[in-house]
């Protein structure tokens, strides 16, 4: 998984599907950058196809990791569909979603 940094913000860039079989592959990867002292975290969305409930898993992990750790994590750049599926499961209460990556860097600046 493609990250980069803009700052003191670290943007993961996931691609395609976040499911079953990648799940445990994306979560070692955000674990790593966080317990590597990265607390400041904007994921964008904009190549992210489907995301499963495993995906949903990885994200409340990571977000609970970010969170013990006085860390912040946003998400940006979701396709209706997907905003659709946080709307749902709830997740939209657990995470700040912003329409653009620029709105999500300026909200973590």
């Amino acid at each position: 998984m493609k990250s980069t940094k803009e700052g003191d913000v670290l943007i993961f860039e996931p691609e395609g599907r976040i499911d079953g079989t990648n799940a445990r592959d994306v979560e070692t990867a955000f674990l790593d950058k966080v317990r590597g002292g990265e607390l400041v975290i904007l994921v964008d969305f904009s190549e992210v196809d489907f995301i499963s409930s495993a995906g949903l898993r990885v994200l409340l992990m990571v977000a609970k990791e970010v969170k013990a750790r006085s860390g912040r994590i946003e998400l940006c750049s979701m396709r209706d569909y997907l905003k659709e599926v946080f709307e749902v499961s709830g997740f939209n209460a657990i995470f700040q979603i912003h329409e653009a990556r620029s709105d999500g860097l300026a909200s973590l600046s």
